[in-house]
């Protein structure tokens, strides 16, 4: 049980940090403006206790998804 929560915790760290890496580099958020939205982001532990990991996972992973596609339409244009 412990190991599968620091692997959740790692995956979600490193899940982050690609995120922080791709909102920086967009054109409407720079690092200032992506750190905080990222703390807003963190002040909402409650919401995330209510929610099941799997749920946050799957979120997470759209979330990723979503930022990538919007990143390659920029690109294309």
């Amino acid at each position: 049980m412990v190991r599968a929560e620091a692997d959740r915790h790692a995956r979600a760290a490193l899940a982050s940090e690609a995120l922080t890496r791709d909102l920086e580099g967009s054109r409407t958020l720079n690092a200032y403006s992506t750190r905080e939205l990222l703390t807003r982001l963190e002040a909402c532990p409650q919401l995330l206790s209510q929610s099941d990991d799997d749920d946050i996972d799957t979120t997470v992973r759209t979330l990723d998804a979503i930022t990538k596609k919007a990143s390659d339409g920029l690109a294309a244009s």
